[in-house]
Parts: structure tokens; C-alpha cells; sequence
């Protein structure tokens, strides 16, 4: 009677009850791509750690492009491999099977995150460079292991690791080094990235207050956003008056905040300095 019961009630409409074998299947894959999601997000969040606040810190992470790498390198990652185990995980399976599969996903996924923050590592910014009236930003995919070798300061010689360095370019010494610079520029590189040129930016503090400009001009060299310039120097913390700015060299627009008596970088402010 009990079959024909259950037989009577699936005739009329009623919702088939899954067999225990298959909500017991359907349940280990779920969590076992759950538990792949949470390993992988731990993993993404230490990646976050070093790229954010070690290669790209402060507004590096915007003004260098480190927001948009690594949320388009690292996220599609964490992502893919949980799906894919969601996809292919099997409880049938034997052990033996399951732990190759879940081996060959877990081997393809940090190879593709490694060869994601390789290319972060390879795009993050290693010199802030103040250049006769500007901040250029340098990045590690700009220089070579030559280009270092040739600088002839021993502290310039290697690429930091440790977030960008703030540096300046001395001035050509002779006529000869001004025409190595013109026919560099001519090539397509300009004196920031020729680290022979890297001096210590205390070294050019006094170059650098000779050519600050007042914070006040920002407003009227963006006066379309004369509103968010306002807002934005408010928010710095400091007097108007103390305060200048250099065009900056990056993504998008840029100007370095410089304190007017120290030349010290107060802060880079998303706003055309030119």
C-alpha cells in the first residue's frame, strides 16, 4: 500500500523525492567547493596584504594601476578554482582519484596566481623620481638589470621590493651626458628611467622648492573640479599656505603635495598639476 501511496501522490505532481545517495553527493560537492572558496580567499587576502601595502601603498594603489590589476588578476582566480571543483568533484569517486583531481586543480590554480602577481610585481612602481619640475612614477617593467648595474650610487643598484623610493636625477655634468639625454629621449627614455642619473632626494630639496608651485594654482588648473581640489586639501590636514604641489607623472592625472619648507611629499592628490 505504501507503493502505491507514493506512486498515487508522484502522479499528482508532487515533488520527487531525491534518492539519499544523491542529496548526499550533491551536498559533498558543495562543500567541498566551499572549503576550496575559503582556502583560496585566505590566500588572495595575503596577496592583497603585499600588494597593497608593501608594492603599491598609499595612493600607489590608484595612481600605479594596483586597485584595478590586482582585482582583475587575483579575484578571477579565486573564483575559477572552486568552480571547477564544484563542476568535476565526485564522492564516487575513490580517494585515491579524488585527491589527483582536486592535486591537478589545486597545481593549475597557484601557477596561474603566481603568474598573476608576477605580472603585478612586474607593473609595481619603484621610484617616485623628482625631475627638474615634475614626479615621474617608475615602474620595474621599465628598467633592466643592466640599467641598474649602471647606476653609480651602490643604494640604486637593485630594485626595491619594499615599496617605491622617493629619488631625484642630478643634472647633466657635460656635454657629453647632455646629448646621451637627448638621444635617450629621442628613443623613447627619458632621464627617470636611466638610473645613473639617481641621486638621493635630499640631495635635491632645494631644486625641488625652486619649482613647487603654490597648492592655491590647483584650483585654478582644474576648475571644473574646483569643488573636489577644495575638499581635497582640506582633508590633508595642513595650512593652504604651507603647501605646494609638482605635476605628477602616472596613470591618469597626479600632482604631488610638497611641504613648502621641507620639500617633504605631504600626500598625491587625482588632479592635473600641468
Amino acid at each position: 500500500m505504501q507503493d502505491t501511496y507514493s506512486t498515487s501522490v508522484a502522479g499528482a505532481g508532487a515533488p520527487e523525492i531525491p534518492h539519499p545517495t544523491q542529496a548526499g553527493r550533491l551536498h559533498s560537492r558543495w562543500a567541498a567547493a566551499a572549503i576550496h572558496l575559503g582556502i583560496s580567499f585566505l590566500i588572495g587576502l595575503a596577496a592583497f596584504a603585499v600588494v597593497h601595502f608593501v608594492w603599491y601603498p598609499n595612493a600607489f594603489w590608484q595612481m600605479s594601476g594596483g586597485r584595478s590589476l590586482f582585482f582583475l588578476v587575483v579575484s578571477v582566480d579565486i573564483v575559477i578554482g572552486p568552480l571547477i571543483t564544484l563542476t568535476i568533484f565526485n564522492p564516487k569517486k575513490s580517494r585515491r582519484a579524488l585527491a589527483l583531481d582536486l592535486t591537478i586543480i589545486a597545481v593549475l590554480q597557484i601557477a596561474a596566481l603566481s603568474y598573476g602577481v608576477w605580472t603585478i610585481a612586474k607593473a609595481r612602481p619603484l621610484f617616485a623620481v623628482f625631475n627638474v619640475d615634475r614626479i615621474t612614477v617608475v615602474t620595474a617593467s621599465e628598467l633592466t638589470a643592466s640599467d641598474m648595474a649602471a647606476a653609480q650610487r651602490p643604494e640604486f643598484k637593485s630594485l626595491p621590493w619594499f615599496g617605491p623610493q622617493l629619488i631625484a636625477v642630478r643634472h647633466a655634468q657635460n656635454g657629453a651626458e647632455t646629448n646621451e639625454r637627448i638621444e635617450l629621449a629621442m628613443a623613447g627614455r627619458d632621464v627617470p628611467q636611466l638610473p645613473k642619473y639617481y641621486i638621493p632626494y635630499g640631495e635635491a630639496t632645494a631644486e625641488v622648492l625652486r619649482h613647487v608651485q603654490p597648492l592655491s594654482a590647483l584650483a585654478e588648473k582644474n576648475a571644473q573640479k574646483r569643488d573636489a581640489v577644495q575638499a581635497a586639501i582640506s582633508h590633508l590636514g595642513h595650512d593652504i599656505g604651507d603647501l605646494g604641489f609638482l605635476p605628477t607623472v602616472a596613470r591618469g592625472d597626479w600632482v604631488a603635495v610638497v611641504d613648502m619648507k621641507t620639500a617633504a611629499i605631504i600626500d598625491y592628490l587625482p588632479f592635473n598639476g600641468f
